[in-house]
């Protein structure tokens, strides 16, 4: 993703003397992150399934836009996946690039159901409901989050309709046995033959290592078990519906600031090392009174002090 070329900082085939921005700070764009990134999550989950002779799935993408409906982002994405929205702001946006699919939450007012209606006109729609009020959703595909009671009562008020089974199973997932747990709880209920599923939407989950943190999975351990549970567990056909977007997005901006150093002054050094000696002493209880981690700080702030600006 960067490397060195000629001491040039080179970022994604971008030289960064060559896109710096004049005014600092700024923010870099790089679109081409984003569609690498949707490219290898199909990649990988499709390379997935039809790596297993047992394989009863078809995958569908889709990107929700509140982690990052910037113009550069969407335009990454649009034409690789489809959309996930919550409000009627997403979906006006969602729909200015008529994606294949959208998928829609969020709290379902008359203005609401109105924009669905129009978008379904040029994609397809799924509504995810959680009640059972579909006035105003004629001809909408329905989905319902992970509720056996609600979903048998929309599957009686509207029969056939209710197709997609959702559920969030998490944000930042921290193992691959949290997603086969909750998986598993999925196709039990997906498996029920009174109910028209056929999608399974399992919403995000894939971790983002920031500040270096450890992940013990890989996008192909994630994508592989996943496809394992389902071809295991599952009774019938599945679309699989994932909604990553944290992990498509998170490394493709960064910030460009100037930085300066000023050199403490002697007081300034001085206070500083004081607080810290101050705190040391009493974290660690090598005192029981305050006079004396007084004295004993003082004496380590002037030598610490008088070594610092020696070296200097």
């Amino acid at each position: 993703m960067y490397c060195y070329e000629d001491h040039n900082l080179v970022i994604h085939g971008h030289r960064l003397i060559d896109i710096m921005p004049k005014k600092l700070p700024s923010v870099l764009e790089f679109p081409e992150i984003v569609h690498d990134n949707c490219n290898l999550l199909r990649e990988t989950f499709e390379n997935s399934i039809g790596g297993d002779p047992r394989s009863k799935i078809v995958y569908w993408p889709v990107y929700p836009i509140k982690t990052n409906w910037k113009r550069f982002v969407l335009d990454a994405v649009c034409d690789k996946q489809g959309f996930e929205v919550g409000s009627k702001a997403e979906l006006v946006v969602a729909m200015t690039y008529n994606p294949k699919l959208i998928i829609v939450h969020g709290i379902l007012d008359a203005d609401y159901k109105s924009l669905i209606v129009k978008a379904n006109k040029h994609s397809r729609v799924i509504v995810v409901l959680e009640n059972t009020d579909i006035s105003g959703l004629d001809g909408i595909d329905l989905g319902v989050k992970f509720d056996p009671r609600l979903a048998y009562e929309i599957n009686n008020v509207a029969p056939g309709r209710l197709i997609m089974l959702h559920h969030n199973i998490g944000t930042q997932l921290e193992g691959i046995d949290d997603i086969v747990v909750e998986l598993k709880k999925m196709l039990t209920l997906y498996n029920e033959q009174s109910i028209n599923f056929s999608i399974l939407d399992i919403g995000g989950g894939l971790a983002v290592a920031y500040d270096n943190a450890e992940i013990d999975y890989s996008l192909i351990d994630y994508c592989t078990n996943t496809v394992e549970v389902i071809n295991t567990y599952a009774k019938k056909p599945v679309i699989l519906v994932t909604e990553h977007g944290r992990w498509l997005v998170a490394d493709s901006e960064c910030v460009v600031a100037s930085t300066s150093f000023e050199e403490p002054t002697h007081e300034e050094y001085s206070r500083s090392v004081l607080f810290d000696c101050m705190k040391w002493a009493i974290e660690h209880k090598t005192v029981s009174r305050w006079e004396q981690a007084l004295v004993d700080a003082d004496y380590y702030m002037e030598s610490a002090t008088a070594e610092y600006f020696n070296s200097r």
